[in-house]
């Protein structure tokens, strides 16, 4: 599936499937959004204003729809993606768990892995009308905004992580092995 915010170009890719069991049968799917950045001096705006392994905060939208990002340092206490590499626009990042950022006027994009942090609770989006702007740090036990889900981070392990049979692992490669074990609180 393939989403778009107003003036984005492409699809995006972190947590693309999100998927956790609870009892027999709860199965929600989290579906990552497209984003295209707005440009201005403090924002990113362009895949090389940030190195790989370096943090970037995806804010809200900017007045055409596209989405703000700007350099942060991982360990601010705000939610933060880490940039794990540049690939050509017409190219996927290495697995779908990957979500990107495309920039008007450049021929690449940034691809993205979440920093998130363990035992804290995450709204992300799904569904139509995505986007990473709604990717958002909540209290445990809110109500998710409509088209999101919120989950928590069980585990976060340095490689693959190993779940229980209720939690998904979602592990990344890039920009250095990362994992999470994630449990869904809620959905709308």
């Amino acid at each position: 599936m393939i989403l778009r915010t107003r003036g984005a170009t492409a699809p995006s890719r972190v947590a693309s499937t999100l998927l956790v069991v609870f009892g027999c049968a709860l199965v929600a799917m989290v579906t990552a959004c497209s984003a295209s950045v707005s440009v201005g001096s403090d924002k990113v705006s362009e895949p090389g204003d940030v190195k790989v392994g370096e943090c970037v905060k995806v804010g809200g939208t900017d007045d055409q729809g596209k989405v703000e990002a700007t350099k942060a340092e991982c360990d601010s206490g705000d939610l933060t993606f880490y940039a794990a590499s540049t690939v050509p626009k017409d190219t996927d990042c290495a697995t779908p768990n990957y979500s990107h950022l495309t920039f008007d006027g450049s021929p690449d994009r940034l691809c993205l892995t979440p920093n998130f942090v363990k035992d804290k609770c995450y709204q992300i989006p799904t569904g139509d009308g995505a986007s990473l702007a709604d990717y958002a740090i909540i209290e445990c036990g809110t109500a998710p905004k409509p088209n999101t889900s919120e989950v928590r981070v069980v585990e976060r392990t340095e490689g693959q992580p190993t779940c229980a049979a209720d939690q998904l692992a979602v592990p990344f490669d890039l920009p250095r092995p990362l994992g999470y074990c994630l449990a869904q609180e809620s959905q709308t």
